[in-house]
């Protein structure tokens, strides 16, 4: 009988501990929440309010969750740029979050089955970022979570407002992935940059010089308008543009 009860127990902390692990699904779908809701949707999951977390410059909501015994321990708590950062001490779910952003089809110019490097994820207008940290001897994992408020199409009428589109992903939702090219910019034959070109060899050409060229991401500054020098339109000159400046 006391073994059957030993059994019991800890079938029901493997499913208790089974049952706090967040999914990608969820944590996702709290950016469609608003933040005046957002106390009572994370109760309903077992957190509570951080005080000591959300005093901090770093957050402006903060949200822990953790069970009696202490194995676990995860954060949530709401950046100051609107970004999701979920912290959890549960190797196994990070890793289960890991795949699950993989099997969604985020993509990241890095491989790491193991989980161990700090990597970005991005598609359409998600990006989410992993990385780990250590402190008092507990190691947390960490994911960041955000979303980009894509302007309306037809709203992109200047130049200037290619400047909202930010990453090569956002690109591509905003005007088809058909449309977008990835290249390189040649300042000099020795000197290059990686960048995206919107709407190659026509009047709405437009090359975006990135900031950070691995990702494709934040613009460093952008070309409109005569020879423009990429490894696939260096020949290419347009006598007219489209793109005119506010």
């Amino acid at each position: 009988m006391a073994r059957f009860a030993a059994f019991l127990m800890v079938l029901l902390s493997s499913h208790f501990c089974m049952a706090q692990k967040m999914e990608l699904k969820e944590l996702t779908s709290l950016l469609d929440v608003p933040v005046n809701k957002l106390d009572n949707v994370l109760q309903k999951k077992g957190f509570r309010k951080d005080p000591f977390l959300t005093a901090s410059e770093s957050a402006s909501m903060s949200f822990v969750r953790n069970n009696k015994e202490n194995s676990f321990t995860q954060f949530l708590w709401l950046n100051p740029d609107n970004a999701y950062v979920y912290e959890t001490t549960v190797a196994s779910e990070f890793a289960d979050l890991c795949n699950e952003i993989r099997s969604a089809g985020f993509y990241s110019p890095k491989n790491d089955s193991s989980n161990k490097q700090s990597l970005v994820y991005q598609k359409q207008v998600f990006t989410i970022e992993t990385d780990s940290r250590t402190a008092d001897s507990t190691q947390y994992f960490v994911l960041k979570l955000s979303r980009k408020d894509l302007p309306k199409r037809r709203d992109i009428v200047f130049a200037e407002d290619l400047l909202q589109l930010d990453s090569y992903e956002y690109l591509s939702e905003m005007f088809g992935k058909d449309q977008v090219k990835n290249d390189y910019f040649f300042y000099a034959e020795d000197d290059s940059s990686r960048c995206s070109i919107i709407f190659p060899n026509t009047s709405r050409e437009a090359i975006i010089i990135w900031k950070d060229e691995e990702h494709l991401r934040n613009i460093n500054f952008i070309l409109i308008g005569g020879s423009l020098r990429s490894a696939n339109t260096a020949a290419t000159v347009q006598a007219f543009n489209g793109w005119r400046s506010k």
